[in-house]
């Protein structure tokens, strides 16, 4: 079930090529989004997730959903630290092994026409920005255990927000003159 995320903000996005991070030698794009209990976008997601789980699993969703969320199955979590009394929304891509390349999700300026370029992604598209996402929760069984992923199917900037984390980058006038030494011996 396609489920529109409005004027949320994004953490880790992973957007501009896809990553191995599992070491398993399988690439997604991926982004995760902050959601605040009872909000609209919470709501959303929450009845999507129980949508599909009702769909895949009848009589026995809520059962399954509860041991999908105690055995860590379930693609939203509390959020911690910061984040406590908040939700994370994990999403990605099919994972694919090379030479195969994971489907990028379309990226978007603020007008829907206007799709983000390669170059510009990292640059427009941060942890911390707001954006509204467009994801599908779907359920399934793994090695004998039910869960619920969540695929990334867009994102489209909304506007800026305080980063999650500084890119501040040095200064030159943070580093010492190191004078010249035609003495030492010089490896680079």
């Amino acid at each position: 079930m396609k489920t529109l995320l409005k004027n949320i903000r994004i953490m880790y996005p992973n957007l501009a090529y896809p990553r191995d991070f599992d070491g398993n030698k399988m690439f997604c794009y991926s982004a995760s989004f902050l959601l605040a209990k009872g909000d609209e976008n919470y709501n959303l997601i929450h009845d999507a997730i129980k949508s599909v789980a009702d769909e895949a699993w009848g009589n026995k969703a809520n059962e399954n959903l509860r041991n999908a969320k105690t055995n860590n199955r379930i693609c939203i979590k509390d959020g911690v630290g910061d984040f406590e009394g908040q939700y994370i929304l994990r999403s990605g891509t099919k994972k694919e092994t090379p030479p195969r390349q994971p489907r990028r999700p379309l990226i978007m300026g603020r007008h829907p026409k206007v799709q983000i370029q390669d170059g510009e992604i990292e640059s427009l598209i941060y942890g911390g920005c707001y954006v509204n996402a467009m994801v599908r929760p779907w359920a399934h069984e793994y090695a004998g255990s039910k869960q619920i992923n969540c695929d990334l199917l867009a994102v489209q900037f909304v506007g800026h927000g305080e980063a999650f984390t500084s890119s501040a980058v040095a200064s030159a006038d943070e580093f010492p003159v190191v004078p010249d030494d035609d003495d030492e011996e010089v490896f680079f």
